[in-house]
């Protein structure tokens, strides 16, 4: 007839879930502060898939986010050869559970004369039944090139001394 005769109410006290939004929130702006200002290359990689990655990696491979997400490690437009092993070792090493670094070439295809060389560090994360990666990437070419640098500059100087402790001799014979 129109008139009320009681309300049902349901409650649910959700102060739990709200806490853990919170934390949720909070832990994924640090996750992206970090990944965000850390000066190394960083790759997350799915089943050998980019998934995500940060600003420097994006300089490294001189490319865009767009083009690298979703890119396969080994079918990206990059040429990456390693010093002991492939690639794909140092990969499936990590997806075993242990942890692998290498030393490698990367030859872009956007400059092809220009060959970086670059340290790259492999671990898993995640669940054991994800295939999850953390793909560490440093460019060490200019420190190698300093490296080569400071090694020709010490054999000069032993050559020079050489040469003037053989010139001292000559000048006085025994």
């Amino acid at each position: 007839q129109g008139r009320r005769i009681g309300v049902l109410l349901l409650f649910e006290d959700i102060t739990e879930m709200r806490r853990t939004q919170v934390q949720l929130q909070e832990s994924e702006a640090f996750y992206r502060t970090v990944f965000g200002s850390i000066e190394e290359s960083i790759v997350i990689l799915n089943e050998n898939r980019i998934v995500d990655c940060n600003d420097v990696a994006l300089r490294l491979f001189d490319t865009t986010k767009e083009s690298f997400i979703g890119e396969s490690i080994f079918d990206t437009a990059y040429e990456i050869e390693c010093q002991d092993y492939p690639l794909h070792h140092h990969i499936s090493i990590a997806y075993n559970g242990k942890f692998t670094s290498a030393r490698c070439t990367l030859r872009l295809h956007t400059n092809p004369n220009v060959i970086k060389i670059v340290e790259f560090s492999f671990s898993r994360f995640g669940t054991n039944d994800e295939n999850k990666l953390v793909m560490i990437s440093r460019d060490i070419t200019r420190k190698v090139e300093e490296e080569k640098l400071l090694t020709m500059h010490g054999r000069q100087a032993q050559m020079g001394e050489m040469i003037s402790m053989m010139a001292h001799q000559w000048r006085q014979p025994l």
